[in-house]
C-alpha cells in the first residue's frame, strides 16, 4: 500500500532518511547534520514520504514560504525543491515515485500562486538532471564547486507551475488511487491502494 505523508520526527522512518541523507547528499554536498535538524523541526520546509507500507521509497523537501533568493537568476515568487530523492533508485526507478513526489510539490506551489519552481541539482546526479530536463525544467544558472570541490550545481527553474501540474497529473502509469488522494490535499495522508492503469 502506497501513501504519502508529512515526515513524522518521532518515527522510525526518519532514521531510515537520515541514513539516506549522510550515505547519499553528504558525497555530494558536504555535512547533513544542519539539514537534518532542519527537517526535524520543520520551521522552513515540509518534508512529504513516499511509504509503502512502513518502508520510504522516496521524498521530497521544500520550503513553505516562496522566495527571492535567487532574483539574480530571474527567479521571483519561486517554490524552492530542496531535495527530491528515491531512497534506493536502483530498485525503485521507473516506477514514477520521483514523478509523484514531483506532483505533489507541484499541487503545493499552485496552491501558494508560485510563479515557478527552483531546483538545485549536482553535476554528481546526472539522472537528476534528466528527470528535471524531461519535466520541462531548465537551467537557470551554473555555479562551480559550490557545495563540494569538483561538482557543479545547476540552478533548474521551471516557469509555469499549473502547466506542471497538468502534465504530471495526466502521466500514465500512475498508481491510480494515489492520484485520487492527490486531488484532494485535506487526504494526502490517507492509504492508499497500488493499482496501476
Amino acid at each position: 500500500m502506497l501513501i504519502l505523508k508529512k515526515l513524522n520526527p518521532h518515527s522510525q522512518v526518519l532514521e531510515k532518511i537520515k541514513r539516506f541523507f549522510f550515505d547519499k547528499i553528504t558525497p555530494l554536498y558536504g555535512d547533513q547534520t544542519k539539514a537534518i535538524t532542519k527537517l526535524i523541526e520543520a520551521k522552513d520546509r515540509t518534508c512529504i514520504v513516499l511509504m509503502q507500507d512502513s518502508d520510504p521509497l522516496g521524498l521530497v523537501v521544500y520550503k513553505k514560504h516562496l522566495t527571492d533568493e535567487f532574483e539574480k537568476f530571474g527567479l521571483r515568487k519561486y517554490f524552492e525543491i530542496k531535495t527530491l530523492a528515491l531512497i534506493d533508485p536502483e530498485a525503485n526507478s521507473g516506477n514514477r515515485y520521483g514523478s509523484l513526489l514531483l506532483l505533489s510539490a507541484t499541487k503545493e506551489a499552485v496552491r501558494m500562486n508560485a510563479e515557478g519552481l527552483f531546483v538545485t541539482v549536482s553535476s554528481g546526479k546526472p539522472e537528476a538532471y534528466r528527470f528535471f530536463s524531461k519535466m520541462g525544467f531548465k537551467p537557470a544558472q551554473s555555479v562551480k564547486n559550490l557545495y563540494k570541490q569538483g561538482f557543479d550545481e545547476v540552478y533548474f527553474a521551471h516557469n509555469d507551475p499549473s502547466q506542471l501540474l497538468i502534465y504530471l497529473s495526466t502521466k500514465k502509469g500512475y498508481p491510480i488511487e494515489l492520484l485520487r488522494r492527490l486531488k484532494d490535499r485535506n487526504n494526502i495522508h490517507t492509504p492508499l491502494a497500488h493499482v496501476t492503469s
